[in-house]
């Protein structure tokens, strides 16, 4: 039943509009190796510097990384969402062969899904060292040292 998961908003309950931090959930198509998941947070992460924006990776507890900017709360959820979705697009515009910004299967293969989603209102990420009710990796561990 999944209960034994945690997941988090990425906002404090104190200070629910204004969300502190925002999270690229990297998803990976069939058959992509580990890899190429830290490839992908590497590159992500060297996108997001060059934006002057500071992140961690942390694994997802399942096939995936979750690369997590921490924000200072000042700007609402469709804001963080707006610029999440730029930055996932520009990443599958720019790298088409490696990166898709679009939902569905179909969309990732050989690809890794650069899920911004999680950055809505309501929306949550499994939290850092939760057990997941899966195979394969099983615990959310925070942060991940890629290579």
């Amino acid at each position: 039943m999944g209960m034994i998961e945690m997941h988090t908003w990425n906002a404090l309950a104190a200070r629910l509009e204004k969300p502190d931090r925002m999270v690229f959930d990297l998803d990976p198509g069939d058959g992509l190796g580990w890899e190429r998941m830290q490839e992908a947070a590497r590159l992500t992460r060297e996108l997001l510097t060059e934006l002057g924006l500071e992140s961690f990776c942390k694994t997802s507890g399942g096939k995936g990384l979750h690369v997590v900017v921490p924000l200072t709360p000042q700007v609402g959820w469709d804001e963080v969402k707006g610029f999440s979705q730029a930055v996932a697009q520009h990443m599958a515009s720019t790298l088409p062969k490696y990166f898709s910004a679009k939902m569905g299967k179909q969309n990732r293969r050989d690809k890794i899904f650069v899920d911004y989603l999680c950055n809505n209102r309501g929306s949550s990420t499994v939290a850092a060292c939760s057990l997941r009710a899966r195979s394969g990796m099983g615990v959310s561990v925070y942060p991940y040292r890629l290579g």
